[in-house]
């Protein structure tokens, strides 16, 4: 695709300025443009979006949250803790029989937002790619994953394990059994506050005494 841009040349009145002689200085100018006038379009539905889901998660039942500290743990269990947590639930082996894909794991890229600032102002941090599935088993509980990465494995099991923990009869073999993922979670994060703590700098104001 060619760009022609009709600019006055400073060199000669009346020229312009063609694809190959136009300055970079003004390709910088046309993208910063480009990007104000789409985040003033984007930018307030996005944060209306994001003020949404919190008052949805601030009215969150019990329920909801304990599903979601769940599916938070199985997002984060390695394929080996999730094979074993689905045998301690009696699920282990193939599953074709008793479990029906709703939807194949797929793979995808979702925006990562961050905060900044000391009011705590979103922005984007950049696209993450994340795999999800969707199952039924036994009895209709539907179980839903997302996940980090490109491991459709992964993505099945955690549904799988999500779909258990919504039956009543499975739900304290479930949490029992991702028991050691939540210790593995909170063991890295220990770890990751002292090695943050050993390079904490303490900054304090000398006062110079005039006694």
């Amino acid at each position: 695709m060619r760009f022609q841009a009709a600019i006055p040349s400073p060199r000669r009145k009346g020229a312009f300025i063609g694809n190959e002689s136009l300055n970079c200085h003004w390709l910088v100018l046309l993208k910063c443009l480009y990007y104000y006038t789409y985040s003033q379009r984007g930018f307030r539905a996005m944060a209306a979006e994001s003020e949404t889901r919190e008052r949805a998660g601030a009215l969150a039942t019990p329920d909801t949250a304990a599903r979601q500290a769940v599916m938070a743990l199985c997002a984060a269990a390695t394929g080996a803790e999730l094979d074993a947590a689905l045998a301690a639930v009696g699920y282990a082996g193939p599953m074709e029989a008793r479990v029906q894909e709703l939807r194949r794991p797929e793979t995808g890229l979702v925006m990562v937002r961050g905060r900044a600032g000391g009011d705590g102002r979103r922005f984007n941090l950049g696209e993450a790619t994340v795999t999800r599935a969707a199952v039924r088993i036994e009895g209709g509980a539907t179980g839903f994953s997302y996940l980090l990465g490109r491991d459709a494995a992964r993505a099945r099991q955690a549904a799988v394990l999500d779909a258990l923990w919504q039956s009543a009869s499975h739900r304290s073999a479930v949490e029992a059994a991702l028991r050691p993922v939540a210790a593995r979670r909170e063991a890295e994060r220990a770890r990751q506050a002292r090695q943050a703590a050993a390079t904490r700098v303490d900054f304090f104001t000398m006062v110079r005494g005039e006694d």
